[in-house]
């Protein structure tokens, strides 16, 4: 959980992984219908939304598919939206009535919140979506619906893959270098064989950082997700497994009064 948004009001929060895999257990036993995906998904968080406090608040998602596309959530829209999540992989919107979720096994799991209009954004970033500057998208979409200013905001990250971890090829590290002047400082020990480690949360630090907000404003959790096994899943460390690996939620809301 992001603590600094509390003094708001606003909870930002990343599940775990035993929260999902016993309400998986759960859901399985009580034959809970495959098919209904949507309903699966709320089932499977709902113990995580009741234990952070948004369990009274409808859950906004979206079909991420590793784009740069932002929507902007209407509540007049919730009913369709509910039914058929739209493709895109950031979504903002100025309705407190509604919890924003993000779900992740390595990507970060980004939020704005403009403190002055109350405006959130919920970001999917991955190596594309990073590259195609999603998070700039995103703010960008609140200062032309919202109004909102980059001095007003604040961003959290949540548990993402480190670059500890995230090693990339010069199929990623090539395009990174001819988009981004600061390529190199996330690009973390290049080796001869032309394979590096890529810092995704630094380069979505730098993109925030461009758009004019405060690195004061912004916090990041510096959990890795490949390397707490029992916190979270990781596609990355769980890939070559059987079975297809399981998803975090990451959610920002406002709790019912």
């Amino acid at each position: 959980m992001c603590t600094p948004l509390l003094a708001f009001g606003v909870i930002v929060a990343t599940s775990t992984r035993s929260q999902q895999e016993h309400a998986a257990r759960e859901g399985a036993l009580q034959g809970e219908s495959r098919a209904d995906g949507r309903y699966r998904l709320e089932h499977m968080f709902a113990p995580f939304l009741c234990a952070v406090g948004l369990a009274h608040r409808p859950l906004i998602t979206l079909r991420q598919r590793h784009t740069h596309r932002c929507l902007v959530f209407d509540p007049a829209d919730g009913a369709s939206w509910s039914k058929s999540p739209p493709i895109g992989d950031a979504v903002v919107t100025r309705s407190k009535e509604v919890v924003l979720g993000i779900q992740t096994a390595d990507c970060a799991p980004i939020f704005i919140f403009d403190s002055r209009t109350r405006a959130r954004a919920a970001i999917h970033a991955g190596w594309r979506g990073t590259l195609g500057r999603i998070v700039e998208r995103a703010l960008a979409a609140m200062v032309a619906h919202f109004g909102t200013r980059a001095e007003d905001c604040y961003a959290a990250i949540g548990p993402t893959i480190g670059p500890c971890c995230y090693e990339v090829g010069p199929d990623v590290l090539e395009p990174f270098r001819r988009e981004f002047p600061y390529a190199e400082a996330v690009i973390v020990a290049p080796t001869a064989s032309g394979r590096a480690r890529l810092d995704l949360v630094e380069a979505n630090i730098r993109q925030l950082l461009a758009c004019g907000l405060s690195r004061a404003r912004i916090f990041a959790s510096g959990l890795c997700t490949a390397c707490h096994p029992r916190l979270f899943f990781s596609y990355r460390r769980e890939v070559m497994t059987p079975g297809r690996t399981g998803r975090m939620l990451s959610v920002i809301g406002e709790p019912s009064s």
